[in-house]
């Protein structure tokens, strides 16, 4: 099974919690596993952490991602053009049918582009 995890963290986060826990998992039990992280760092991120899985991050569209009100352009930013990115690194995986696993809140621009693919939401705390 093909799994894009939508995380409100980045890989790289010192403490891993679910969702560094359930991506390892679920690449461990064969399936193929890109984990979108949000928008943090500079530039494009695109690349493979481990067996089964692969790390992807949006770009953002300001340099700087504080203050407070260049972070929300930047995350707008990313928002509208989220669903255009993950098909691009997908297609590049070669996915069939991926399943959406969420931990964060999705804009409607994505949720309109999924169509008919299974979403699967997780929140499990306010950390979005």
């Amino acid at each position: 099974m093909d799994i894009c995890l939508l995380s409100s963290q980045p890989w790289d986060e010192p403490h891993k919690t679910n969702r560094h826990h359930v991506a390892g998992t679920l690449a461990e039990m064969g399936h193929r596993v890109l984990f979108v992280e949000p928008v943090y760092g500079p530039g494009e991120k695109f690349r493979q952490a481990g067996p089964g899985i692969w790390i992807a991050r949006v770009p953002r569209l300001l340099p700087a991602n504080r203050p407070r009100p260049v972070h929300r352009i930047n995350q707008r930013a990313a928002d509208r053009s989220l669903s255009r990115w993950c098909a691009r690194w997908m297609n590049r995986l070669g996915f069939q049918d991926p399943v959406f696993w969420t931990y964060r809140f999705l804009p409607r621009e994505f949720l309109a582009d999924l169509g008919s693919a299974l979403l699967l939401v997780d929140y499990v705390n306010d950390d979005h």
